[in-house]
């Protein structure tokens, strides 16, 4: 259930910065959503419904000006220009200048496990900051102990025409998984599902020079992972390559040479619930579509496709041995990390991006989880919970909206990412494919007046490296034609993604027995990989999850979704 584990994140993906800043770390698909709403958002919602609201100005100045406390999440990716801080930058005076709001940080610390020790003990202490992110299940918690806002009426009244846009466009569950007894207590930081669908990247160069076809089947899949292993297509007399990398935590972090891709194309879902036969949901790794999977990877281990040693190696070390492997499975952003130093090391590499292949007559479904990881809340009491709305106005509008300047308040042309300044970070759903459509546009058109600056710096970076420039590969790899936003179109468009259909704070089985039950997977599928135990091994294991708390999740999480 664990996922979104970054690092050696590409500096232009920036929707990557919210991850980063919000998570560093595997993050559990408990813990990105809050409780079960009882009701959905009610109907004057402003996600929901174009009904007239109260005539108010949704970036009104307060009048005399007002100081907030506030809590964040500092990142040590996270700089500053000179004579800059947290409380002195782009953002801090336009909250400052447009809102009339001098933002008072009263702590910040370097990541989330942190944050989350930090804010225990404040709402222990009974010392909360007016405004402040929280995770899903820190949302539950405060909702039960009636710490923070309603703001239902404030996104309804306060939202701008670019919030309501984007809220929109991400459909229900965001703000639904914020919903308790149809009441909406913190605002989601909306983000892109399709950006965390996995990919498949194969090494083209060897593909010519083998005269092997492009993966359209899993069968060719295989017949790739072979003769990579087998055909020396690194020419160098050796047997030294391998098919397929894997890491020693592919089984729940899928950003680089994770399990999902693969388990996909034999429909079947790591880490996330689905809908079975009967309309009730299911936990996807004990389907026996896993084990059909896990079969063939324990062969493709037996016969040398996979390094004998994965089992030690994390993403970064992968990472450099890609050189000698011929596939992975990884996420939109792998050109910028780890394909990118690759490239440039070594002249003739080209790694293509291609979609999930399947292995019958079934399309492939790449899984995705909820994207939003975080919720911008008000302590109980505070005198305006609409402030919370107005702030992410701001954000949407800047970075978004008819006034956008992300030059300024997301990535400067020195490439300082201000955008992680702001008091949370957030973007449209489709915010990365879009920009790929209008950047393909653009190198074809040659009319570069409708791009935006984040835009127009992809369109620049391109054709910076169709002059020549090695080290723009990956600018071209993700927004360029058939780059990886290319391949996360095809599943937008022709409908192949497998959703998270759970999207509630974890349950209280979750939050006790999780943990356990995903080690008890990793050490299982691992042990069968590697050929330390049969492949039936998978119905004990399957047998276990249940008895060691899985079926008292799946109750619960079968509870949550009668009730939504």
């Amino acid at each position: 259930m664990k996922h979104r584990k970054t690092a050696g994140i590409l500096s232009f993906v920036l929707c990557l910065a919210m991850i980063l800043t919000a998570c560093s770390g595997k993050n559990d698909n408990g813990s990105n959503s809050s409780n079960a709403p009882s009701t959905e958002p009610n109907e004057t919602n402003a996600a929901t419904t174009e009904k007239a609201a109260p005539a108010v100005d949704p970036f009104g100045k307060y009048d005399p000006p007002i100081t907030i406390t506030a809590a964040k999440i500092v990142g040590a990716n996270v700089k500053f220009k000179e004579g800059e801080d947290l409380q002195n930058n782009v953002w801090s005076k336009l909250y400052a200048d447009t809102l009339g709001v001098t933002v008072d940080y009263a702590w910040t610390t370097p990541d989330l496990p942190s944050y989350e020790q930090k804010m225990n003990l404040t709402i222990a202490s009974g010392e909360l900051p007016d405004v402040f992110t929280v995770t899903a299940n820190m949302l539950n918690q405060l909702v039960e102990a009636g710490l923070v806002e309603d703001l239902t009426a404030a996104i309804d009244q306060y939202a701008a025409p670019i919030t309501k846009e984007i809220l929109k466009a991400a459909g229900k569950q965001p703000l639904q998984s914020a919903t308790f007894d149809g009441k909406v207590y913190g605002f989601p930081a909306t983000g892109s599902a399709a950006d965390i669908a996995p990919v498949l990247y194969v090494r083209t160069d060897w593909l010519k020079k083998l005269n092997l076809p492009e993966p359209k089947t899993m069968a060719d899949l295989l017949a790739i992972s072979d003769a990579f292993t087998n055909q020396d297509p690194d020419g160098n007399g050796k047997k030294d390559t391998y098919g397929l990398a894997l890491t020693k935590d592919s089984v729940h972090d899928t950003n680089v040479a994770g399990l999902q891709g693969f388990m996909n194309g034999y429909h079947a879902y790591l880490d996330i619930w689905i809908n079975d036969a009967s309309g009730k949901l299911v936990f996807g790794g004990i389907q026996p579509e896993v084990k059909q999977a896990l079969a063939q990877l324990q062969q493709m281990y037996k016969t040398g496709q996979i390094d004998k040693e994965f089992g030690t190696k994390d993403a970064g070390k992968v990472g450099e041995d890609l050189n000698r492997i011929g596939m992975q499975f990884g996420r939109m952003w792998n050109p910028g990390w780890p394909l990118q130093g690759q490239v440039t090391s070594n002249p003739g590499m080209e790694w293509t991006p291609y979609p999930i292949p399947s292995i019958d007559d079934k399309p492939a479904l790449a899984a995705t989880f909820f994207p939003v990881n975080s919720y911008l809340v008000v302590r109980k009491g505070f005198e305006h919970p609409e402030l919370a709305v107005k702030m992410m106005n701001l954000y949407y509008e800047k970075n978004f909206g008819p006034t956008a300047d992300p030059a300024t308040y997301n990535k400067t042309p020195e490439g300082v990412e201000t955008l992680q300044y702001a008091i949370m970070m957030a973007e449209p759903p489709t915010k990365n494919y879009d920009a790929h459509i209008k950047v393909v546009d653009a190198l074809k058109s040659g009319d570069t007046s409708k791009l935006n600056a984040e835009e127009l710096g992809y369109v620049n970076e391109i054709k910076q490296f169709n002059e020549g420039d090695i080290n723009k590969w990956a600018a071209n790899k993700i927004f360029g034609p058939g780059g990886s936003q290319s391949v996360l179109g095809q599943y937008i468009t022709g409908k192949l993604t497998q959703p998270d259909e759970f999207y509630g704070a974890p349950t209280p089985t979750m939050a006790q027995r999780k943990s356990s039950l995903d080690t008890l997977m990793e050490e299982t599928f691992a042990k069968i990989i590697m050929g330390g135990a049969s492949i039936d091994e998978f119905d004990k294991y399957v047998e276990n999850w249940k008895k060691l708390g899985g079926d008292a999740i799946t109750q619960e999480v079968n509870d949550w979704y009668s009730s939504k």
